[in-house]
């Protein structure tokens, strides 16, 4: 369980359900310890957490002693917030964390062949399994880019045919969208500052010179906005 009074968080654990909750890790508004799901033989815990480092990383976590034991994986530049696994094998496929667009880090070899077949059906578009049958052989597909909202997908892992199931956004014609850059830049203090530049339909990087700016900034402090589809962003752009 978690509780928070609003700056403070605290884990609580307990060994049964007729034991009590007992507060294991209390954490202040700097740090993280995100729980994702117990391991396979229900005694620890996989979770996030940014406690002793800068960026966080999937660590596996003891709550009955409230200690970290294993780092097992953290990116230099981008906290590592994602973990996935098969309910069937009882395996865990892989991790994943947003950078200048969603990025895995892949566990299991097989899970990782599936991803990269999707990647070259659907180039430049960002893939998420959304759901799967108990077998794990079907998925549900969803697809994701920066000048529409995608499509939902079945993905048949035995055959490896996808088919289409139903697209959110038909009125939406790609042609007539912006193509959004992710870029990045220094900051004063020597910080590298990522963002997302979208530029009117016509313009390049290299082409677009002395155009207005609007500077669209996300809550923060440790917000992170996303490649993708904004429709705010794509009317600006628009209009020029």
């Amino acid at each position: 369980a978690i509780t928070s009074d609003g700056v403070s968080t605290s884990l609580l654990y307990r060994e049964t359900e007729k034991a009590k909750f007992k507060p294991v890790l209390t954490t202040n508004f700097k740090e993280t310890m995100s729980p994702q799901f117990f391991t396979f033989d229900n005694k620890k815990l996989y979770a996030s957490s940014n406690i002793g480092r800068d960026k966080a990383a999937i660590v596996l976590f003891d709550p009955v002693t409230g200690k970290e034991e294993d780092v097992l994986f953290e990116n230099d530049e981008f906290d590592v917030d994602g973990l996935n696994y098969s309910r069937k094998d009882k395996k865990l496929l892989a991790a994943s964390y947003t950078g200048v667009k969603q990025e895995r880090h892949f566990f299991d070899e097989e899970y990782k062949a599936i991803f990269e077949k999707l990647e070259k059906q659907f180039p430049g578009m960002e893939i998420f399994m959304t759901s799967s049958t108990d077998a794990e052989d079907k998925f549900i597909i969803r697809t994701y880019g920066d000048k529409s909202l995608g499509e939902y997908y079945l993905f048949d892992r035995t055959t490896g045919e996808v088919s289409d199931i139903a697209n959110p956004s038909p009125w939406i014609n790609e042609e007539n969208m912006a193509s959004m850059h992710p870029i990045s830049y220094q900051s004063r203090d020597g910080l590298t500052i990522h963002g997302y530049l979208t530029l009117p339909a016509g313009y390049t990087m290299e082409t677009a010179k002395n155009l207005p700016v609007v500077v669209n900034t996300h809550g923060g402090p440790v917000a992170s906005d996303s490649w993708g589809f904004n429709p705010e962003v794509q009317f600006l752009a628009n209009r020029g």
